[in-house]
């Protein structure tokens, strides 16, 4: 699976970026979390910023923490 992403660092944290109405469903947004999250195996990174579809914005963000979970 090819994933188009971007990882930003801010005042001690790492996220990695990508826009979930391109690549990814949202079911597996928990198991990607973890393993792109990984630091020996994956990319590193605290946590995962999803940009999806948003029926009253632009887009919405949903946030990952490392070990999958929704923050």
């Amino acid at each position: 699976m090819n994933i188009k992403f971007r990882k930003y660092h801010a005042i001690g944290n790492d996220f990695i970026l990508f826009d979930e109405r391109l690549s990814v469903t949202k079911r597996r947004l928990p198991a990607l979390a973890e393993a792109i999250c990984d630091r020996r195996t994956g990319v590193g990174a605290d946590g995962i910023l999803c940009i999806g579809k948003s029926k009253q914005a632009d887009c919405k963000v949903d946030i990952y923490n490392a070990d999958g979970s929704w923050a």
